[in-house]
């Protein structure tokens, strides 16, 4: 097994790195990589590593664009909170996380100076808290209304953006089971010019609960 590595940053790579045999919460990152077809896969080799309730796994984005970063725990009680960090000088882009196995990651937190783009992140992951983000936040990928790629909302509870221009692309998957006012639920925008892009439909519930937007 491996154990006693706090942190495995993949460094300009031009392939996806596989790590089995965690024996203990490992935190990732990549810097200077720009290839949305290299990822990370970490397999986590024992339940103990996330046997708690309040387990987090962070992330670091440095100047990077890159594909799939694939989480295995051993036990269905996984990570609860995904930390995110962007930094560098150039703009990230995680273009997909999955949790195998794990089916309790219900939080993202991200922080950071760098804008960050997320496009496929696990259905579990109703809550993302971009509160002390200074880079811009986009959910979903495109520049244009003719080049949006959907992030889809699976029911999300709570969005809050940072203090950049951030963009959330919704489309159909925007419907009455999003940001209920009725249960607490938000979408709040923060500071900066925002924009929501969602197809409005029939679906759309009295208790929607948007501001900052």
């Amino acid at each position: 097994g491996v154990s006693g590595v706090d942190t495995i940053n993949s460094t300009n790579s031009v392939a996806t790195l596989t790590v089995t045999g965690l024996q203990e919460t490992t935190d990732w990152g990549f810097s200077g990589v720009n290839d949305a077809t290299v990822g990370l896969a970490l397999t986590f080799a024992t339940a103990a590593v996330t046997s708690g309730s309040t387990d987090t796994i962070t992330g670091t984005l440095t100047g990077s664009i890159v594909g799939t970063v694939g989480i295995t725990t051993a036990a269905a009680n996984g990570f609860e909170t995904l930390g995110l960090v962007s930094s560098g000088s150039t703009a990230n882009t995680l273009t997909t996380l999955t949790q195998t196995t794990g089916t309790t990651l219900v939080t993202a937190n991200i922080s950071g100076t760098q804008a960050l783009t997320l496009n496929v992140m696990p259905a579990t992951l109703l809550t993302y808290n971009a509160s002390t983000l200074t880079g811009a936040l986009q959910l979903g990928t495109g520049t244009t209304t003719a080049t949006y790629v959907t992030f889809a909302t699976a029911n999300l509870n709570n969005v809050t953006g940072g203090t950049g221009n951030d963009t959330f692309i919704f489309a159909a998957t925007f419907d009455a089971n999003d940001f209920d006012a009725t249960t607490g639920e938000t979408l709040n925008g923060g500071a900066g010019t925002d924009i929501m892009q969602a197809s409005f439909g029939t679906t759309i519930g009295t208790g929607l609960h948007l501001s900052g937007i």
